[in-house]
């Protein structure tokens, strides 16, 4: 089996400077994220029944949301828009509109009506950034290998002192799988997609791997 010794390296996990932007082309939906209670047409989405909240979830880690748009069926409704830290805006849909918000650290968002009887708004342009990852120090340590890299369906790691837990981070810093791992036990890597990880454990070293 092959094996390969790695330079361990510590990160942090920073936010990207640019905003990226929900656009909803292809329906509800967006990578890395849940949605619940929403319908779609024509490039924006709704809330599916006015009666019950809509929400959207990160998959893992967290978001910051920045702002999103609204913009009239036709005649408003009185809104709010919550996090799961607590934060709370409320707004109306009678005419078009942007929302800024910069609410931080979340990792889901609901959004319900308080009054009114008009149609659902659209809402679109929903404006975000997530977690990345960034690479500042590195520390040379030669006894930890992981192995094999690349793999394919499983790795393991050696010479750990101890059981630890450890995270998998893609390339973006979404966190895509967790658990505990012994010295030379296999972690399951198949649902991974094809890619750059760097496993992350519990003494904050982490090492890079790829899935091929």
């Amino acid at each position: 089996m092959k094996q390969i010794y790695f330079l361990l390296l510590s990160f942090t996990i920073v936010l990207n400077s640019q905003g990226q932007t929900m656009t909803f082309d292809t329906g509800a939906s967006e990578s890395g994220f849940n949605f619940s209670g929403w319908n779609s047409a024509g490039g924006i989405i709704f809330l599916d029944n006015l009666s019950n909240p809509a929400s959207i979830t990160i998959d893992s880690d967290n978001w910051n949301l920045t702002s999103f748009d609204t913009a009239p069926f036709s005649t408003g409704n009185n809104m709010r828009i919550t996090s799961n830290l607590g934060n709370s805006y409320d707004y109306n849909t009678s005419t078009a509109a942007t929302h800024n918000l910069n609410w931080t650290n979340i990792t889901s968002v609901t959004i319900q009506r308080i009054g009114g009887s008009g149609a659902a708004a659209d809402y679109d342009n929903f404006v975000y950034t997530t977690s990345t990852l960034s690479i500042d120090s590195f520390e040379k340590n030669m006894n930890i290998k992981l192995f094999p890299n690349p793999s394919n369906d499983y790795i393991s790691i050696s010479n750990l002192n101890q059981e630890e837990n450890y995270e998998i981070y893609n390339i973006i810093g979404q966190k895509v799988k967790r658990g505990i791992v012994l010295e030379n036990e296999k972690i399951d890597i198949q649902s991974l997609t094809n890619g750059i990880y760097i496993l992350k454990l519990q003494n904050k070293n982490s090492i890079k791997f790829i899935k091929e």
